[in-house]
């Protein structure tokens, strides 16, 4: 898979009409280009080489620690304590991330990690410096997709849990969580109790994202228009109803899929999901082998669970991504 990923990245770069150069090295801000996505699949195949069960612990410190690192530098920024003056328009907070709704993001994903550490007699201080500058982040950024994929980590953590040791109420969670993803993607269409906090003009945006995005696949579905060129071709291919309606210029289409798709190919998107399901498939199957609740690898499958919520509406960020590949040697 990862043979013909880099393939495809080949091929879309030789008959794609966009500028090598943005191709390449990716597009202004972005950077998202050939250099990047080669450098990921090369992360995930050595990590897959060398990495070992004994690794996870290490991996899940590190992880948190850059997390707790950079919200604490988030924190400071929102009460004007940043040694850097940036030009933002958000409320401040921008991390090394970018933007608010980046590291609040980044928070919630490695929170239940840091609930976890609470348990561990030798990282209980850490694990409470982590998990408290990682929830004043989160209430900070005042970030919807903060909030909602704290609450699923910690719910993702609840069933499995319960699974090990209930399974009648690892199935109310589980119910629960449906529950919730269905008034949160119905608060997100301006219908059902949780409107008012879900639907917002970004919300609309990212509707009109999809539609000119999926557009632009189906026009070019064997190759795309161009590594990172998805913003040479998005105002020209949007409907009439789009360009009247809020009428914002994106250079990525805020869902990793239809990013793929649309400037690599459905090619390129498909085999971006099937790298993803093997990761699910191995995930499931090392659950099947433990006859207790593993807090280390529920950890882990907890993060990479939030990633995969988070890429559904956001755009490609390297710094979080670059996590997520790494993640993928499991």
């Amino acid at each position: 898979i990862s043979i013909l990923y880099i393939l495809q990245l080949i091929l879309v770069m030789i008959i794609s009409d966009a500028p090598f150069e943005q191709q390449f090295y990716g597009r202004t801000g972005r950077g998202l280009g050939f250099i990047t996505e080669i450098s990921l699949v090369i992360l995930l195949l050595v990590t897959s080489m060398f990495a070992n069960s004994k690794n996870l612990k290490v991996f899940l410190f590190t992880l948190t620690l850059a997390c707790t690192i950079t919200s604490a530098y988030s924190i400071l920024q929102k009460f004007g304590l940043d040694i850097f003056q940036w030009v933002t328009r958000t409320n401040g907070i921008i991390g090394t991330l970018g933007n608010p709704n980046f590291q609040s993001s980044f928070a919630a994903m490695c929170l239940v990690p840091s609930i976890v550490f609470l348990f561990n007699r030798k990282y209980v201080s850490y694990g409470v410096i982590s998990t408290a500058s990682l929830t004043i982040l989160i209430f900070l950024s005042q970030s919807t997709q903060g909030y909602i994929l704290a609450i699923a980590s910690v719910l993702f953590l609840l069933i499995i849990w319960t699974y090990f040791n209930n399974k009648i109420l690892s199935v109310s969670f589980i119910v629960l969580s449906f529950i919730f993803g269905f008034f949160v993607f119905i608060g997100m269409l301006n219908l059902g109790p949780l409107n008012q906090y879900l639907y917002k003009g970004s919300v609309q945006s990212r509707m009109d994202f999809y539609e000119t995005t999926f557009k632009i696949a189906n026009q070019n579905p064997l190759f795309g228009v161009g590594i990172d060129s998805l913003g040479d071709y998005y105002l020209m291919n949007r409907s009439e109803r789009v360009a009247r309606g809020i009428n914002e210029f994106t250079d990525s289409a805020h869902n990793y899929f239809l990013n793929y798709a649309s400037t690599g190919g459905y090619l390129l998107a498909i085999l971006y999901a099937l790298l993803n399901l093997i990761v699910l498939y191995n995930f499931i199957a090392l659950f099947r082998q433990c006859k207790n609740f593993d807090p280390i690898l529920t950890s882990l499958f907890c993060v990479w669970a939030s990633f995969q919520l988070q890429s559904l509406i956001s755009p490609s960020n390297i710094p979080l991504i670059v996590w997520k590949f790494y993640r993928d040697w499991e």
